[in-house]
């Protein structure tokens, strides 16, 4: 059981000082606890140095933290039978079909050389960083510069684009992020196979049974009005301070537009949003509404360990479906069986299913975010030190 006093005073104290130092400039986060919320509050500046205290409905750019849910939309498939995990790829989008594999340069301005695939990636592979689509060299050499417009423009785009591109390795023998493609390729699944727009989809089979109004690809005037700025920090002569770092204009993540539907990296969402999501998949599928979004054995298929081969990946955490899962009781931060993933601008989450907590972490930088995060790490030693 969390000692409630604790938790705040470790919480509080780590953001005074992180306040100070200019590590964080806007932050809300919460943590519950058999679905009782015992910790919430936010911290800092909305704008980074206007004087705007943040509120509890401010927007964040989710950034990774979208690719939870891109897998909750493909596991509702999977529960009605529309998709199948080991189904090779190619199956649902036969432009897949004759894929090689790429020796790009270093740095990922060019093809080398390319050999023919000996086996075809499989959807699991795709939201397990396993397929080699969109990773390494392959992931670099797609941007802006190099790539048609309409691949940028639009998922359908983007996915028929990553098909012409040579796989960063052989399907399966090695596991690298997908920063975005290979998430863009299930959603696209998910909309063939649905028949609906994929950020519909979403709406309607995730969004609104869970109660996320504020979750989005494509966030409203308002929406953006609430949006917390970027920050960064600076380190002056005299000492640190607070910056703000702008984003590209109508996009939430990087250079993919709205009308793109990022599926790795796309979503703004609230901390009361998110935190529904999450404890939908504590609730093994059910959401805080009672209405059930994934069966008890999708959610557990979903936040479980995927790679057993330990020459692919080993470690105290790898990947599940869309986000890691704790595979050890060597990782002190968190119990083993612990699912959750980050953001690149310092977004955090995890749903501890021994525990029965759910807790997230929302905050918006250039400094310090994504996997690893020291404010992501503190987070969870300040919750787990305070179990009692």
């Amino acid at each position: 059981m969390i000692d409630r006093d604790l938790l705040k005073r470790n919480i509080e104290k780590r953001l005074e000082r992180d306040l100070a130092l200019c590590n964080v400039g806007a932050v809300s986060l919460i943590v519950k606890e058999k679905g009782e919320t015992v910790y919430e509050n936010n911290f800092g500046d909305f704008k980074n140095s206007e004087g705007k205290v943040v509120e509890s409905n401010a927007v964040f750019r989710l950034a990774s933290m979208t690719k939870p849910v891109t897998a909750v939309a493909v596991m509702i498939m999977v529960d009605r039978g529309l998709i199948d995990l080991d189904k090779e790829v190619s199956f649902y989008i036969p432009e897949y079909k004759n894929l090689t594999v790429g020796n790009y340069s270093e740095d990922g301005t060019e093809i080398l050389s390319t050999t023919p695939v000996i086996k075809e990636p499989i959807v699991r592979q795709l939201l397990s960083h396993t397929s080699g689509i969109g990773s390494d060299g392959a992931a670099l050499y797609y941007s802006p510069a190099r790539v048609p417009k309409e691949a940028i423009d639009t998922l359908k785009g983007a996915v028929e684009y990553y098909a012409k591109l040579p796989l960063a390795f052989e399907p399966g023998t090695k596991q690298s992020y997908s920063p975005n493609a290979a998430f863009d390729v299930a959603a696209y699944i998910v909309e063939k196979v649905s028949g609906m727009d994929y950020a519909e989809f979403l709406k309607q089979e995730i969004l609104i049974p869970c109660g996320m109004a504020d979750t989005t690809f494509a966030p409203t005037k308002e929406q953006w009005e609430r949006t917390v700025y970027m920050h960064d920090k600076r380190i002056m002569e005299n000492g640190a301070e607070n910056a703000a770092s702008a984003t590209t204009e109508g996009c939430v993540f990087e250079y993919y537009p709205v009308t793109h539907y990022a599926s790795g990296a796309g979503l703004a969402s609230t901390l009361s949003d998110y935190s529904k999501f999450a404890e939908m998949l504590l609730n093994y599928g059910t959401a805080e509404s009672g209405a059930r979004i994934l069966s008890e054995e999708s959610v557990r298929e979903m936040t479980s360990l995927q790679i057993h081969d330990e020459k692919v990946q080993s470690g105290d955490e790898r990947w599940a479906l869309g986000g890691r899962v704790i595979v050890s009781d060597n990782y002190k931060r968190l119990p083993k069986g612990t699912y959750g993933w980050s953001g690149a601008y310092g977004t955090h989450f995890w749903v501890d299913y021994k525990n029965k907590i759910t807790a997230v972490y929302m905050k918006n930088s250039r400094y310090d975010g994504g996997a690893g995060a020291v404010t992501a790490n503190n987070f969870e030693i300040d919750v787990t030190s305070s179990i009692k």
